[in-house]
């Protein structure tokens, strides 16, 4: 990792602005606009949302109030965690045997996602 700081925090490395790609170009938001799906914040999450419900063809804004980036995602020393911190069983327990199955399932496999972004 070199020595990359997000320019609004003095100091603080940051894993994400080591890897990212170059700032974009990102016009002042003007007039009315009318999308299907507004997503709110330029993290991993958020990006990833907007990015999946586009190639869906869903109508997407995504808006940041820094920089992509700036909030979680840009501070979390590059860790993935998949867990909600209960056993798989007892997520099965609350959930039901087919919802918690396939929710263990999406959890076990979204560190992959996360990595092939």
């Amino acid at each position: 990792m070199t020595d990359n700081l997000l320019p609004q925090d003095s100091g603080e490395l940051s894993i994400w602005a080591d890897t990212e790609v170059p700032d974009l170009e990102t016009p002042a938001l003007e007039g009315s606009h009318q999308v299907d799906v507004l997503v709110v914040g330029g993290g991993f999450t958020g990006l990833s949302c907007a990015l999946h419900l586009a190639e869906q063809g869903t109508s997407v804004m995504l808006f940041e109030a820094k920089n992509f980036g700036f909030g979680g995602s840009g501070r979390n020393a590059g860790l993935v965690n998949a867990g909600v911190w209960q056993t798989p069983e007892y997520v099965e327990q609350q959930l039901g045997k087919a919802a918690g199955e396939r929710f263990n399932l999406a959890l076990r496999d979204s560190p992959e996602l996360v990595f092939g972004l």
